[in-house]
């Protein structure tokens, strides 16, 4: 069960820049956050040979909506599907691609239309006789990662990947194409892969663990020793996965008891008319946490000024901004429970000002 705690309370002489919350929660264990940026296992690309690689996973009419003769806007060009097949079996592979598109052409013209095209579009309203594709709904049913030749397993033998420490750009990696949107740095916007071979300690077992990760671009998938954990799609937000509730996870130090997480983030499809790169580009960390624990990412702080006349600058002997002389702070942090018993949690507020004074 999750527990919420509002606080509403007056301030005064407060700085609106410059305010900082801290909560604790009385009477559990400490949480436990490692840094997890160091010794990751890198390499660029998916191991494609080929048509045959997607056959098990688009072999049963995965698009029932058939595409013929239209253009669908807001797709992504895709340049490592080069015939109908691999264009299809691409956007099958891919959890949040629900439309594919493919023609084929030679001239210069073609040179930035022709070829595949994949991704989400509400509109396939242009005429194009040469176009043809497929659509389907999300998310799919049952939707298949692609085939990973194994590479999420525990057992994968990835001696030869090189070894980085994240934050990490992948694609950079990769081999200039001049035929490639400039704006990409004439880079594919390829795949990434990431394997990482860590122990959790013994006395963690009992508690709640997960990996945060601080960004990776673009959709992403986290296995856990060979088990898939986690989609997720955004490449600019934050996310946790969670290691303690899987299905094989191992604690010790011994050799038997070793984990490998793996990460499959796919560039293609990002937002951005700039650089945006790919993989692990922001920081890692392991979390132990008691069973009675703030919710990640759950701590919210707001303040309002009642009054206009409260609100006074802060003149020319103070950094730029305004200075409230009296304003109301409203925190609010979301607390779960996954122990076995009931428990009478407490949450203490404290608010800081500036120059790390508390004031409250």
């Amino acid at each position: 069960k999750v527990y919420s705690e509002v606080m509403t309370t007056p301030l005064l002489n407060l700085l609106l820049t410059a305010v900082v919350a801290f909560f604790t929660i009385a009477a559990v264990s400490a949480r436990e956050e490692i840094n997890f940026d160091y010794a990751w296992r890198f390499t660029l690309g998916d191991p494609y040979q080929g048509d045959t690689d997607f056959a098990p996973i688009c072999s049963q009419t995965p698009f029932p909506k058939p595409i013929s003769g239209k253009f669908c806007d807001n797709l992504q060009r895709s340049v490592s599907a080069t015939t109908k097949a691999e264009c299809e079996a691409n956007c099958c592979s891919q959890l949040n691609c629900s439309t594919w598109i493919f023609r084929s052409g030679t001239s210069v013209k073609d040179t930035w239309t022709a070829g595949c095209h994949v991704g989400q579009s509400s509109s396939c309203a242009q005429s194009d006789e040469n176009w043809t594709g497929g659509q389907r709904s999300l998310p799919t049913d049952s939707p298949t990662p692609v085939s990973t030749n194994n590479r999420a397993s525990r057992e994968y033998d990835d001696h030869e990947w090189e070894l980085v420490n994240v934050p990490h750009d992948g694609i950079v990696s990769g081999e200039y194409d001049k035929d490639l949107p400039g704006h990409n740095a004439y880079l594919k916007q390829n795949t990434t892969w990431y394997r990482k071979h860590f122990y959790l300690p013994g006395d963690w077992q009992g508690m709640s663990i997960w990996i945060y990760f601080d960004g990776v671009f673009r959709s992403s998938l986290v296995y856990l020793n060979g088990d898939l954990l986690d989609y997720h799609e955004s490449g600019y937000t934050s996310f946790t996965v969670r290691l303690d509730n899987a299905s094989r996870v191992y604690y010790g130090l011994e050799e038997q008891s070793m984990n490998v997480v793996a990460v499959r983030a796919d560039a293609a499809g990002g937002s951005g008319w700039w650089y945006e790169g790919g993989g692990i580009y922001r920081h890692t960390h392991l979390v132990a946490a008691d069973r009675r624990h703030l919710i990640p990412d759950s701590v919210y702080g707001a303040i309002t000024v009642e009054k206009k006349s409260n609100v006074q600058s802060n003149g020319a002997n103070r950094p730029s901004g305004y200075r409230a002389v009296e304003a109301m702070f409203h925190g609010r942090v979301d607390v779960v429970n996954e122990a076995l018993e009931r428990a009478e949690l407490k949450v203490q507020f404290a608010l800081y000002d500036d120059e790390g004074h508390a004031f409250a």
